[in-house]
């Protein structure tokens, strides 16, 4: 674990998720989901993460030699919503005004 702490391009959450108890039948859906959904993009202005787009999945399929069946695609769009969701829930947009308060007048 301590090497995959130390990898630049995982967010925070996902070493949390990595972590937390998945059944066995599941772990290798989510393995996989993790694996791509590190190869994500994030928004230039807010920094939040893009969802998974199906140019994503299928250049993660051709590089790897991999072929998704329907399952594992809507296994893995699902588990893009979660993580998507999770995300919101712990970095929520500020819609007030970003100046401190006392420079508002």
């Amino acid at each position: 674990m301590i090497a995959l702490e130390k990898q630049e391009k995982i967010v925070p959450e996902l070493i949390a998720y990595r972590k937390a108890s998945v059944p066995i039948s599941l772990k290798y859906y989510w393995n996989e989901f993790l694996e791509l959904s590190r190869r994500r993009g994030f928004d230039s202005m807010s920094g939040s993460p893009l969802p998974l787009t199906w140019q994503d999945m299928s250049g993660y399929c051709a590089c790897l030699g991999k072929h998704l069946n329907t399952v594992e695609l809507q296994v893995f769009t699902s588990c893009d919503e979660i993580y998507l969701d999770a995300w919101r829930k712990l970095h929520p947009v500020n819609t007030g005004s970003k100046a401190p308060k006392s420079a508002r007048r």
